[in-house]
């Protein structure tokens, strides 16, 4: 299984009439197959937290980014006492 990030863009009209995709929500999805299972996973995810039934009522795009497999490491630094 990969991890993957699903971003939702709307595009927008800026002041000077110029479209731009403007990020509506980014989820990471931890677990799937590929791709097209992340885009599924992450569609229902988007519907659940807009309260929506079609995720395409609040967005017009979604990408899908998959995301290295580093493991995050945490360094624990150690405090040096005075003596």
């Amino acid at each position: 299984m990969t991890r993957y990030r699903v971003s939702f863009f709307n595009y927008l009209i800026n002041s000077s009439g110029h479209e731009f995709k403007c990020l509506q929500r980014s989820l990471i999805i931890r677990e799937a197959a590929d791709e097209a299972e992340a885009l599924e996973i992450a569609k229902r995810k988007f519907e659940r937290s807009e309260c929506i039934s079609n995720w395409r009522c609040h967005a017009h795009l979604a990408e899908v980014e998959r995301l290295s497999m580093v493991p995050h490491r945490v360094a624990t630094l150690a405090a040096s006492r005075p003596r």
